[in-house]
Parts: structure tokens; sequence; C-alpha cells
């Protein structure tokens, strides 16, 4: 009878045995991947902000849209999470506020 051939690594990882050192790896995954499913270590990160637009190019692209001024002005407030007000906003003010806080934001100054 002849000697069996010693099985390698690739033999091992199809018959279910364990993967070599550099077949394991870990993945970072966003908060909608399944971890359960992965048969491998899961570091998970936060989900990153989106990128935010200027308000200049969001104010732009309403005007181009057919809003009046104010009217891209306050809808440009309300998508950057500034409350509406009676007079409504212009398109300086909103930057301004915008400017504000970003500075209270990065600890610049204090609220």
């Amino acid at each position: 009878m002849a000697a069996q051939p010693r099985p390698t690594r690739h033999d091992r990882r199809r018959s279910g045995g364990p993967a070599p050192l550099a077949a394991r790896r870990a993945v970072v995954v966003g908060a909608s991947t399944p971890v359960a499913d992965l048969p491998f270590p899961v570091v998970t990160a936060p989900e990153p902000d989106p990128p935010r637009r200027p308000a200049r190019t969001t104010y732009r692209l309403l005007k181009m849209r057919g809003l009046s001024e104010r009217e891209a002005a306050d809808l440009t407030a309300f998508l950057a999470g500034i409350h509406r007000v009676g007079d409504g906003w212009t398109l300086r003010e909103v930057e301004r506020l915008l400017f504000l806080r970003s500075l209270v934001g990065s600890g610049h100054l204090v609220s």
C-alpha cells in the first residue's frame, strides 16, 4: 500500500481545517454589515459623516432650480440644521452661523 502524501495548507483550507495565519484577517465594517455572518475577527468603525456641501453651493443650486433668494437661503439654513426665524435668513447670515458653529465645534470658541 502506498503512503498517503502529507496534506498541504491548501488542502487543509478546503477540508475545513484551520486556515493559515496569512488567511486570517480582521475587517473593518460599518453598522450595516451583519457581524455574525463573518468567519473572521471584526473591528467595527463608526460610520463617517457624509461630506457637507458648502452653503454657498447649496444656495446657488437652489436658485438655479427657481427658488427666490430668501427661499434658497431659508432652505440652505434648514439643511444645515438652523431653525427658521420669522423674517427668514440671508446667505450671509447662514454662512456666519455655520462659521461660528465650526469654531465652537473645534474648541476655538466656547459657547
